[in-house]
């Protein structure tokens, strides 16, 4: 993104906005309008459908986004609400610690970056090897996992990751965003594009932004051409 914005996440860790919101000492108001002034400066010259569409066709897109940790955690804690349970399934101290670059234990690719399963070259297989990198580290195929066992099924076919009746491991027994994939029946790229529709949709209302209607939250997401193949 332009202007080399500060992020909520440091190169060292929270921004320290953040950890005061943490600690009690900044009210969540005051938090919003740090985060509103930020936003102005960081869109001040283009549309943030412009500027997200920008900022995929760097390698990592969503994926290396530095602060990806804490906006799923806020959409964690999101559904946890819809749920209308007390119950929290991904402690923030344990998210938080790892190093987005080498570890995979908290934040998973659904459509994995290591396909050996033909399940996921039959869906995935036909695509450029643009679109795939694009697929794979889009927001809507970032899930944030609650046990480090769901992990182990990073590979595997979807079917496998949401689980099944006799064992404990699976998106079906995990945290609220696992719970809320293992609804699907396929993993597709129109299933990845959906789900990042709508966590676009929990942005937009969450940081009081303003990304667009369908059409420009989809070139936020940087999968135009995915679309465009589909139809």
């Amino acid at each position: 993104m332009k202007g080399g914005y500060r992020q909520p996440f440091t190169r060292n860790g929270l921004n320290p906005e953040i950890i005061k919101y943490l600690k009690g000492s900044r009210k969540t108001d005051e938090l919003i309008s740090y985060y509103n002034n930020l936003v102005d400066q960081i869109f001040k010259e283009d549309s943030i459908s412009d500027t997200l569409h920008d900022w995929t066709k760097n390698g990592p897109s969503y994926y290396g986004w530095k602060s990806v940790r804490y906006f799923l955690f806020e959409y964690e804690l999101s559904l946890q609400e819809k749920s209308k349970t007390d119950r929290a399934k991904i402690d923030w101290a344990a998210f938080s610690k790892e190093d987005f670059q080498s570890d995979y234990f908290t934040v998973e690719h659904i459509y994995p970056q290591r396909v050996r399963s033909p399940y996921w070259a039959e869906r995935f297989g036909a695509l450029s090897t643009l679109q795939k990198r694009l697929l794979r580290n889009s927001l809507g195929n970032l899930l944030a996992l609650s046990a480090p066992k769901n992990a182990s099924l990073g590979n595997r076919p979807f079917p496998e990751k949401i689980g099944s009746t006799g064992t404990t491991v699976g998106y079906r027994f995990g945290s609220y965003s696992e719970n809320e994939v293992s609804l699907s029946t396929d993993w597709t790229s129109d299933e990845i594009v959906e789900r990042g529709i709508r966590m676009l949709n929990f942005m937009e209302i969450r940081w009081r932004l303003n990304i667009g209607d369908r059409s420009q939250k989809i070139k936020a997401l940087g999968l135009q051409s995915i679309l465009k193949r589909s139809t």
